[in-house]
């Protein structure tokens, strides 16, 4: 049986919760969606809400702060987490 790797703990205010790299891709893309809902709109243009669009690359590199911490193991099984093969996803 093959583990669905939990590779962090998003930071979500109130639904900090572990994910996986599916559920870090469907984070992604709910956030920029946000983003880009807050940026079109001309109501709300002209406020910073703090809302970033990170992607996959700024997850994997751990120089940058995300809302993410990442782990270097599967809490799981243990397996090391290959983050450079993750950058590219």
């Amino acid at each position: 049986m093959k583990c669905e790797h939990i590779v962090g703990l998003i930071y979500d205010y109130e639904n900090t919760h572990l994910t996986t790299v599916d559920g870090l891709k469907q984070h992604i893309r709910d956030r920029l969606e946000l983003k880009n809902a807050f940026e079109k709109d001309p109501l709300y243009k002209g406020y910073n809400h703090g809302i970033k669009g990170w992607v996959m690359a700024d997850y994997a590199d751990r120089r940058k702060s995300t809302d993410m911490r990442r782990f270097d193991f599967c809490p799981l099984c243990g397996e090391k987490i290959d983050w450079k093969a993750l950058k590219n996803q």
